[in-house]
C-alpha cells in the first residue's frame, strides 16, 4: 500500500467521527424527548422500550465516535489539519454527549434503587394506580 492510499484511507477514516457524534448527539435529544414515557399497558411502572433503545443506541454511536478518533490519532499524521481538528473536537462533544448517555442509562435501568422503590411503592399502596387515573377513549 502506498503513502496516498494510507493517507486518503485515514483521512476518510477521520470523516466518520463528526456523523457519530451527532447521531450520539441525536440519540440523547430523542431519549430526552422521551422522558415521560411508560409502557402504555401500565403493568409496570418502569419507562419505555424505546428509552432503553435511544439511550444504548447513543451509547454505541458515541462510543463508535471515540474508538475511530482514538485509531486515527494512533495512526499518525495522514489527514489535513482541519478534519483532525474537526474529528477533535466532535470527539470532546461525543465524550460529553456520552456521559449524559451514561447518565440516562442507569436512569432507565430497572434494578436502581429509585426504580426498585417506586415499584415497592406502587405495588404496596392502596390508592388506585396511576393508569386508573387517566382518563381512556
Amino acid at each position: 500500500m502506498t503513502t496516498t492510499a494510507t493517507t486518503s484511507a485515514r483521512s476518510r477514516r477521520v470523516l466518520l467521527v463528526p456523523p457519530l457524534a451527532a447521531a450520539a448527539a441525536g440519540l440523547l435529544a430523542a431519549r430526552l424527548a422521551f422522558d415521560s414515557d411508560t409502557h402504555q399497558d401500565c403493568r409496570c411502572p418502569g419507562p419505555s422500550p424505546r428509552m432503553y433503545v435511544t439511550s444504548w443506541a447513543g451509547v454505541m454511536c458515541a462510543v463508535g465516535c471515540l474508538l475511530v478518533f482514538a485509531a486515527v490519532r494512533r495512526g499518525g499524521a495522514g489527514a489535513a489539519v482541519w478534519p483532525r481538528r474537526l474529528a477533535a473536537g466532535s470527539a470532546c462533544v461525543a465524550l460529553a454527549v456520552l456521559l449524559a448517555l451514561l447518565a440516562t442509562v442507569y436512569w432507565c435501568t430497572p434494578w436502581t434503587r429509585r426504580a426498585v422503590r417506586a415499584a415497592r411503592a406502587w405495588t404496596s399502596s392502596s390508592a388506585p394506580s396511576p393508569c386508573d387515573r387517566r382518563n381512556r377513549v
